[in-house]
């Protein structure tokens, strides 16, 4: 994916189904190109699916990961920002909140370049049949992914599969979920998995990829039905639970058995560069979004964690045997809260908890003048005098999307956003096998080896089936799991929407937040309603076949703020 061709003058007259997209990268008028004469042969067709990866760029740096991890159980915000932010963490977010309505248009933006890639690759007479089915296998890879991340936040929304004939068309329906993800994903993701190589390439689309992605659909859907989530009863009522399960276990066993893909010994080697840019060596991302801070395309998620009241003084992590990196410039934005962290520190046995945060904080004439929380050996050392204050959730963040050139001057930097990488199908493969099946078993045990110790003989972690009451407790402690290995990665929050535990979880979490003298409480209207994000009103208003979701239909209340909560 580094090689994304960068300033293209394609002029693409497209049709979001918001309203008319118009995408222009630096245009010349004396030789404008349209989707009438710019493919005119095979290399431009490529260019055009590289191309598709700088739409899915926009996606991932802009509104997605704040819309997800905002209101997931690990992650608040300070007191003092904005409230759109403060709406996402009290669960308060409505049709006008900015972040679902950016991440809708962004999304449709990039599935119209798709659609209009895909339209006119099938039509190119010039290309051999195996050069059209790669190149759409790479296309329809990249819409299958797009519609399944809207899909999970949205339960059912407008589908539009070719380029609108008629520009002033903006009567989209919205499909049914069950139409979406057999018409749209399922088929979109197979199509890939078919066709397109099976390995890597510079972290390209690929065959394995498609299989983990394929595994993650099939695992939300047979979830999703089990624990009753609203817009996912045709699985149940089908009989398709344990014909999806099986699906699922068969795509997990065919990336797991792959030759060339496996753990890193060392969790932090998952987030330094030269494993995420480069090919060579690279084995636990099946899939990741690239940026490069060199040609302007970082991405800025290195500076989107709050240090509360140091906005002007980067934040760096020194600690030893780390690659030295800016940690931003302190946005007081997102913080991970005060029980999370105990809850990392708690575990002595737990690698992760002293590669997992960055603690050091200071600015570019006093970097020696830290508390160093998260050390090589130790994390109670401390140095200096600036410790992290815990009770706000400030000074300290995750060390992912921390890494790279750039990131000493502007708050930008070359590290990749993971879509899916080999810990999560061990993952999905341990929860998908159910209690009892030692297959699944081994399979978390391999993640948490690894995490937990790199000493084998001095150090075994050992678990049995004897060590659960049951189903119950497995499946949770598998869930808890990923929340530790996946936190921060977008998954948190879709763990908790399809196996209906948003109300349990939410409300029982008694959080130390940012200028209260006490814990703050959280409550759920309705757990339906909070599983997912309304359609955007904005939206909604464009699209004359549009209606709002159900539980949301008839809503009318607008966005609220202030520091009343």
């Amino acid at each position: 994916m580094k090689n994304i061709v960068k300033n293209i003058s394609i002029s693409v007259a497209a049709l979001s189904l918001l309203t008319l997209f118009s995408c222009t990268l630096e245009e010349d008028p004396a030789t404008t190109r349209t989707t009438k004469n710019y493919y005119t042969n095979a290399s431009e067709c490529a260019v055009a699916v590289n191309a598709l990866y700088g739409a899915l760029r926009d996606v991932y740096s802009g509104q997605y990961l704040p819309l997800l991890e905002f209101p997931a159980d690990y992650t608040r915000t300070p007191k003092n920002v904005d409230n759109a932010n403060k709406n996402m963490v009290f669960y308060r977010w409505t049709a006008e909140h900015s972040m679902g309505a950016g991440f809708y248009s962004d999304s449709y933006a990039a599935i119209n370049r798709c659609n209009n890639v895909i339209d006119n690759i099938s039509a190119a007479a010039f290309l051999s049949e195996t050069q059209r089915q790669s190149m759409l296998a790479e296309a329809r890879f990249i819409r299958g992914q797009l519609y399944f991340n809207l899909v999970r936040c949205f339960g059912e929304m407008p589908v539009v599969l070719t380029q609108a004939e008629d520009p002033a068309k903006t009567d989209f329906p919205k499909w049914k979920n069950e139409d979406i993800f057999k018409q749209a994903i399922i088929a979109d993701l197979e199509y890939a998995a078919q066709y397109l190589d099976f390995d890597y390439n510079s972290h390209r689309a690929s065959g394995i990829a498609a299989k983990a992605l394929l595994a993650k659909v099939y695992l939300w859907l047979c979830s999703c039905a089990e624990n009753g989530v609203i817009y996912h009863d045709w699985v149940t009522g089908q009989g398709l639970v344990d014909t999806y399960k099986t699906y699922c276990k068969t795509y997990c066993e065919q990336v797991i058995a792959a030759s060339g893909y496996d753990l890193y010994s060392d969790y932090y080697d998952l987030w330094v560069e030269a494993n995420k840019l480069q090919c060579n060596g690279v084995k636990e991302h099946l899939f990741a979004i690239n940026f490069v801070y060199d040609n302007n395309c970082g991405n800025r998620y290195c500076s989107f964690w709050s240090q509360y009241g140091a906005a002007a003084a980067p934040g760096w992590d020194l600690t030893p045997g780390r690659e030295p990196v800016c940690t931003g410039r302190g946005s007081n934005v997102m913080a991970p809260t005060k029980e999370f962290w105990l809850e990392m520190q708690g575990n002595e046995r737990d690698q992760r908890r002293t590669k997992m945060f960055i603690c050091r904080h200071g600015n570019t004439t006093d970097k020696d003048a830290f508390v160093a929380a998260g050390g090589p050996t130790d994390p109670t050392i401390t140095t200096g005098t600036k410790a992290p204050n815990l009770e706000t959730g400030a000074n300290f963040g995750p060390s992912k999307y921390r890494h790279g050139s750039g990131l000493a001057t502007d708050g930008k930097g070359s590290a990749q956003i993971p879509v899916i990488r080999y810990a999560d199908v061990l993952l999905m493969y341990a929860e998908v096998c159910g209690f009892g099946n030692q297959d699944g078993l081994d399979q978390l045990i391999r993640v948490r080896r690894r995490s937990y110790t790199l000493d084998e003989e001095n150090n075994p972690y050992n678990i049995t089936f004897g060590d659960y009451a049951g189903e119950e407790a497995y499946i949770k402690d598998i869930l808890n799991e990923r929340k530790i290995e996946l936190c921060f990665e977008m998954d948190r929050w879709f763990d908790l929407v399809r196996h209906h535990m948003i109300k349990e979880i939410a409300e029982s979490l008694r959080m130390t937040y940012n200028g209260y003298s006490q814990p703050v409480t959280f409550t759920i209207d309705d757990e339906d309603k909070r599983s997912f994000f309304p359609i955007p009103n904005t939206a909604i208003m464009r699209n004359s076949a549009l209606t709002q979701n159900p539980p949301w239909e008839g809503d009318t209340s607008t966005e609220v703020g202030g520091d009343d909560e």
